[in-house]
C-alpha cells in the first residue's frame, strides 16, 4: 500500500499516522512524496501539473517511485537494552517509557534549556537533540515488546499504539513530557558536582582523595 503525503508537516504526520492504523493488519507500507511538489502541495497539484501525460503513464510513474522504497512491515523482534511494561497507551505513557528505557543516556537542562547525551566521558550538548530524538524513536518501536504476554486486545490495542506513536506529533510529545521525568530532569547544579574529577577521552583523571569515579548527575 502507498500513501502519497501532501509536502508539509500536517501531510507528514497524517501519514504516519495512517501508517500506524495499517500495519498492525498486516499492510506492508510506502510513505511517497511526489517530486516536485510545492510546500503544501498535494496529489492534485502533482496531477495538475502533469496534466499533459496519458493517465497510464502517471499511473506507472508513480508505482515507479514507490517501488523504490523499502515497505514498512510491523516491528515485532526488538533487542532493547531492558523491557519496559505497565505504561498507559498515552503521551504521559511514552514519556513514562522513555526516562524509564534511557534514562541512564539522557538528561534534559532545565537551567540551559537543552537535551544532554553521555557519550561515554561527558555529558554532550552538542549530540544531546539528536540522540534524544533517536532514543524516542526506539522507545515507540520497543512497545511492541509489551504486547508478547497480553491478551488478544490488547495485543493489538499496543501493536497499533506503537505504531501510531511513531508520527511527529506524539514523538514532540514524548520528548515534552519525559522532560520532568526522573532521572531525565536535571539543573545545571547536577552537573559537574565533582570538581576534583576530570574527564579526558580514555580515562577520569582524579585530584585528591576521592572514591568517587563518576561524574554522573
Amino acid at each position: 500500500m502507498v500513501i502519497l503525503r501532501d509536502n508539509d508537516e500536517k501531510g507528514m504526520t497524517y501519514a504516519h499516522e495512517a501508517r500506524g492504523f495499517l500495519l498492525p493488519l498486516g499492510a506492508k507500507v510506502r510513505i511517497l512524496l511526489l517530486p516536485g511538489l510545492p510546500p503544501k502541495g498535494d496529489i492534485v497539484e502533482w496531477l495538475e501539473a502533469h496534466d499533459s501525460a496519458e493517465p497510464d503513464a502517471l499511473r506507472a510513474q508513480i508505482i515507479a517511485l514507490a517501488g523504490r522504497i523499502e515497505p514498512e512491515k510491523l516491528l515485532t523482534q526488538i533487542e532493547p537494552a531492558h523491557a519496559v511494561k505497565g505504561f498507559n497507551l498515552t503521551d504521559v505513557g511514552n514519556g513514562e517509557r522513555f526516562a524509564a528505557r534511557h534514562g541512564d543516556k539522557v538528561r534534559y537542562c532545565w537551567t540551559w534549556g537543552k537535551w544532554y547525551y553521555f557519550d561515554g566521558t561527558a555529558w554532550n550538548g552538542v549530540v544531546g537533540e539528536a540522540q534524544a530524538s533517536t532514543l524516542a524513536v526506539e522507545t515507540v518501536r520497543a512497545i511492541a515488546q509489551e504486547a508478547e504476554d497480553a491478551d488478544k486486545e490488547l495485543r493489538k490495542a499496543l501493536l497499533q499504539w506503537s505504531c501510531s506513536s511513531e508520527s511527529c506529533t506524539r514523538i514532540r510529545n514524548m520528548l515534552a513530557l519525559a522532560r520532568d521525568k526522573s532521572p531525565v530532569a536535571a539543573y545545571a547544579d547536577d552537573f559537574d558536582t565533582k570538581g576534583f574529577l576530570f574527564n579526558v577521552l580514555n580515562l577520569t583523571i582524579r585530584f585528591g582523595d576521592s572514591p568517587d569515579d563518576c561524574p554522573t548527575p
